[in-house]
């Protein structure tokens, strides 16, 4: 996970996210933005090798990981959403992520 609390890095980040998204306001207002990354051809591998039909599992523990999150987050009195419809690789490239990593959502928190 990334934490980003600089205006100039939350700005760049925003522009990730096409004008459409209703969640372009939360993150460009948060006080600090939490990105989640997950190392791609980890969960779901036994020694190199995919263990089921279903591939990299990155998806589903960062979705399981998420929805706890913003959980922990509600229950202390905080505001957050998941935001999906973002350009992934465009934040990558701006948050200088390795190629084996994946940014899987952003969750604006405030």
């Amino acid at each position: 996970m990334i934490v980003i609390r600089e205006p100039e890095i939350k700005a760049e980040i925003a522009e990730t996210l096409p004008l459409t998204n209703p969640a372009l306001f939360s993150l460009r207002d948060a006080p600090i933005l939490l990105v989640f990354c997950a190392i791609r051809n980890r969960s779901g591998y036994k020694k190199g090798e995919v263990t089921t039909d279903k591939g990299d599992w990155f998806m589903f523990d960062i979705g399981l990981t998420m929805e706890k999150f913003c959980l922990a987050v509600h229950s202390l009195g905080l505001g957050t959403i998941i935001i999906g419809l973002f350009d992934a690789k465009k934040a990558e490239s701006l948050l200088g992520v390795p190629e084996n990593i994946s940014v899987v959502a952003i969750t604006p928190l405030g």
